[in-house]
């Protein structure tokens, strides 16, 4: 009995991955990351010690301090969320491991 639902072959109204990419073998490309990923959005070269602030974004841990030492108010440069104590910030050795990959 057909629904009449826009789905797959077996009437299920869910698509397989398969049918949504075209195939399962999906090509190398697509799984690439590449160095504009690893930009910093500061200095515009690639992150060296990448800390992430409260809002998500990314920075070299040296440019976001600077940019915080220079503004009298904590924010981020990129969404401009206000951060009324500094932030503690880690370096994020994830993408400090995958960002090396590309000095």
């Amino acid at each position: 009995m057909s629904l009449g639902w826009p789905g797959n072959a077996s009437g299920s109204p869910w698509k397989s991955w398969k049918e949504v990419s075209g195939s399962v073998d999906m090509s190398a490309a697509s799984c690439l990351l590449t160095e504009d990923q690893f930009l910093c959005s500061i200095c515009l070269d690639v992150f060296t010690d990448p800390v992430s602030t409260p809002c998500g974004h990314n920075f070299c841990k040296t440019c976001i301090t600077e940019h915080w030492t220079i503004n009298v108010q904590c924010h981020c440069p990129n969404c401009k969320e206000v951060f009324y104590t500094r932030p503690e910030l880690q370096v994020n050795t994830f993408i400090s491991e995958m960002a090396a990959q590309f000095r």
